[in-house]
């Protein structure tokens, strides 16, 4: 993308140096469970794992009340090593998540992304690369048959598997329900053609 156009109302930066998930049972498969992928080398010496940038511009600088946004995110490969154990309390803990955020939020209707006059001038998320390993440790062929799908993770060992999930680019897109639509279908759309 080009350079912001417009005046810079204020911006938010955010980097996070290293993102390290330890599981620290006994008997852990593999104690790290999420860290920066090796396989990419050695890392820049001042590199940030994450990093996300909001930017508010002003494209007219004289009305002081109107404000676009300019979002760059990105991360550096990382590698997430999961066995059956650690995926099931994953699973549980969104599933948690998911049932209490139904309950506490207030079902929303089509007014509320209406009233959402947020402007994106431009989204830019760069590449996203994740190496998956997966250890199941017993299959369930009761719930297989049941069709939990999620069962036939553990027929075989995952190891190695390369998810590179292309930069996504958005210019010009109102609300933020839409444009994290927007990113999310592109992201679906890259995931499902490869």
């Amino acid at each position: 993308f080009a350079a912001n156009s417009g005046v810079t109302a204020h911006r938010l930066a955010c980097s996070v140096k290293d993102i390290t998930c330890v599981d620290i049972t006994p008997g852990a498969t593999w104690p790290f469970v999420l860290q920066y992928d090796a396989m990419f080398g050695e890392r820049a010496p001042q590199s940030d794992t994450f990093t996300f940038d909001i930017t508010a511009v002003r494209p007219d600088a004289d009305a002081s009340s109107n404000v676009e946004y300019v979002v760059k995110v990105s991360m550096l490969p990382m590698h997430v090593k999961l066995d059956q154990r650690v995926l099931r309390l994953l699973l549980g803990v969104f599933r948690d998540s998911t049932e209490l955020s139904r309950v506490a939020i207030a079902p929303r209707d089509e007014t509320d992304d209406a009233s959402d006059a947020t402007y994106f001038q431009k989204i830019q998320v760069d590449q996203l690369s994740l190496r998956f390993d997966y250890c199941g440790r017993h299959v369930d062929i009761d719930a297989l048959r049941s069709g939990n799908l999620l069962e036939a993770l553990n027929l075989i060992p995952w190891d190695g598997v390369r998810l590179d999930i292309h930069p996504v680019r958005i210019s010009g897109i109102l609300g933020t329900g839409a444009a994290i639509e927007r990113v999310a279908r592109a992201w679906i759309d890259d995931v499902s053609s490869t």
